[in-house]
């Protein structure tokens, strides 16, 4: 990969995992063994930022349960 940061010109790194199907299944990922390797490939690009959807941050991130947001009294 050609480092891009020299030129100053901006560049996006598409690095996805999915299915043989092409499907993107969050219930498939669960099964796969070594996601490691995906988050290590991921950690050597080095990108300044990165971008994830919903699903995948509530799988990474959120607290467990469902958030409901508390009825105000007026």
């Amino acid at each position: 990969m050609t480092d891009n940061r020299q030129s100053n010109r901006p560049y996006i790194v598409c690095h996805m995992m999915s299915s043989v199907d092409g499907r993107i299944d969050c219930a498939m990922t669960e099964q796969i063994g070594d996601t490691e390797a995906y988050y290590n490939a991921l950690d050597e690009l080095k990108c300044d930022a990165n971008l994830s959807g919903r699903v995948t941050m509530q799988m990474h991130t959120a607290l467990p349960g469902t958030f409901r947001l508390p009825t105000l009294r007026r």
